[in-house]
């Protein structure tokens, strides 16, 4: 007389991330997630500047550029002062 529990000895599990390429290149990494909200905050902050200063297409795709450089900017900067520190 069993108890009715049952193990199960097949595992229908899929490979480990690192040996399935079409899940790991459809994995984020922090990195990733990070330019993509940068990327957003650049667009939305340009957006709602460009509605307050009344700004055309042109206009705002110039803040956009203006921003992405000053953020490119800082990033290469913080990056050179951290090797210094390495």
């Amino acid at each position: 007389m069993g108890l009715g529990l049952s193990i199960a000895t097949e595992m229908h599990s899929e490979p480990p991330l690192a040996h399935d390429p079409k899940r790991r290149h459809a994995t984020k990494t922090a990195t990733d997630r990070a330019v993509e909200a940068i990327e957003s905050a650049e667009k939305i902050f340009a957006e709602e500047m460009g509605a307050t200063l009344d700004l055309g297409p042109a206009a705002k795709m110039a803040l956009i550029a203006t921003i992405t450089a000053a953020i490119q900017a800082a990033v290469a900067e913080e990056g050179q002062q951290l090797t210094w520190v390495l």
